[in-house]
């Protein structure tokens, strides 16, 4: 109801990160489901492998006919969250 307190799945330069998209991308399901990723990009500059494991990422998601890939305003209307 209030988008100000939306929750986000994970914060990127979490412990757990690897593990929660591992979870994500393992889901078996007929319902659509959402995996929010939130970070700063001035956080890149705090650790040198926070870029890696960004990257990482990105490599492992990209390219994904199973996945919907947009901006926050896409997202919120494709969850009718808007």
């Amino acid at each position: 109801e209030n988008l100000l307190r939306f929750n986000p799945s994970v914060y990127y330069v979490s412990e757990n990160f690897e593990e929660i998209v591992d979870k994500f991308l393992a889901l078996e399901t007929d319902k659509p489901q959402l995996l929010y990723i939130w970070g700063h990009s001035y956080e890149m500059d705090f650790e040198s492998d926070y870029w890696v494991k960004l990257e990482g990422f990105f490599k492992l998601i990209s390219r994904r006919d199973d996945i919907f890939y947009g901006t926050n305003i896409e997202v919120f209307k494709y969850f009718d969250l808007v």
